[in-house]
């Protein structure tokens, strides 16, 4: 809200980047392109620029006026120097919910998932992971800044692909991790960890490929991850607890800042001694907290207020499919949980009043439309 908009186009309203173009009575009506992330819609009347809607992802969630005034009631203290109690509550809170030993409260999803990799895995070894997954196409390359490692991006062999299109919705199962993972030979950098992700592209990660897939890596030794930034969204899928999800992974990475609503953060979980070790990798990534109790305090709120909400989210993006199959629009992978994927032809038969009412305004190329339900 209140972000001035740039001056891009003379057009009543611009999708940048595109040929995508429209016009709307009233006040001017634009939108504008956040990187390649997505799409979201200003209006402007005068010099007043105001947010219409903003559906490029769930993590745009803002606070609610009941989580922010919980965030005003803790008594601050230095994490680095002391520990906060805030901070370690919500830590052994999460850890109990997710069945785990332990758990470290940290800025992001992509932190949880480098400080793993980088205390697990040695130079001149692998990960596996999937080649729509977040660890391979959106953390700047980490895995081989960080921790000297090679990743194994594998495509699920019943079809799919890393384009991240409806494709992705595939899971890898058993026989890829078989015929994908590197053995210790002296030519190949071998494979140590396995990452998953629950959900990927808005598809549940079925429960009975992650048990087959920890039990290969209990055979070949190998450590399995799992990035469960939405896995709340798993649960409420399948009606699985989320420690059930995580049950079979050696660690997890959740988020607390996606349909949860907090504003920020994602813990990692799993044994104390491999949580004391990340603390210490956390501080050299720059990440100790000095005075992060309000931060904990809204991921304590969200635990407590926001869970049960995101079946409602998942009812909104049913909504949100069923205008697009109205409009004509196809389905390019069955809704799971809060991404609804359609394919949209080259030229718009619709009006834009048609899709301001009915549909979601993420796009992810010009033949894709992504809409995220989520909770505001």
């Amino acid at each position: 809200e209140g972000r001035r908009e740039p001056t891009m186009s003379k057009q009543p309203w611009t999708l940048v980047g595109a040929s995508f173009r429209g016009s709307t009575r009233g006040p001017s009506l634009r939108c504008f392109r956040d990187a390649r992330r997505g799409l979201a819609y200003t209006a402007s009347d005068g010099d007043a620029t105001r947010c219409v809607a903003d559906f490029r992802s769930d993590t745009v969630t803002k606070p609610s006026r009941a989580m922010l005034e919980s965030m005003l009631n803790v008594e601050l203290e230095d994490d680095v120097y002391t520990g906060d109690e805030n901070v370690r509550r919500l830590e052994r809170k999460v850890a109990a919910l997710f069945g785990k030993e332990d758990a470290l409260f940290c800025v992001s999803g992509t932190m949880t998932n480098q400080l793993l990799l980088r205390a697990v895995v040695r130079p001149m070894e692998s990960v596996l992971v999937h080649a729509s997954s977040h660890l391979y196409l959106y953390e700047v390359g980490g895995a081989a800044f960080h921790s000297q490692c090679q990743l194994l991006p594998t495509t699920p062999s019943s079809g799919g692909g890393g384009d991240g299109s409806g494709g992705a919705a595939l899971h890898l199962t058993r026989a890829d991790v078989e015929g994908g993972v590197f053995p210790d030979d002296i030519h190949m950098a071998r494979t140590a960890v396995v990452a998953l992700e629950n959900t990927i592209n808005g598809s549940v990660l079925p429960q009975h490929h992650a048990l087959e897939i920890a039990s290969v890596c209990a055979e070949q030794g190998m450590h399995l991850h799992l990035d469960g930034a939405r896995v709340w969204n798993a649960a409420a899928a399948t009606g699985l607890s989320v420690a059930e999800l995580c049950a079979p992974f050696h660690s997890a990475s959740v988020c607390l800042s996606k349909g949860l609503g907090a504003p920020i953060g994602s813990l990692l979980l799993g044994p104390s001694s491999l949580m004391h070790r990340c603390k210490r990798l956390r501080k050299m990534f720059g990440g100790g907290w000095r005075h992060p109790g309000i931060l904990a305090a809204a991921g304590e709120y969200a635990l407590e207020h926001n869970v049960g909400r995101v079946a409602d989210d998942h009812r909104t993006a049913q909504h949100l499919s069923d205008g697009l199959l109205s409009l004509g629009l196809e389905l390019s992978q069955p809704l799971e949980t809060n991404f609804v994927w359609a394919r949209i032809p080259d030229r718009f038969p619709f009006t834009f009043d048609a899709l301001r009412e009915r549909l979601l305004l993420k796009y992810r190329s010009s033949l894709l439309l992504l809409l995220v339900g989520m909770y505001d």
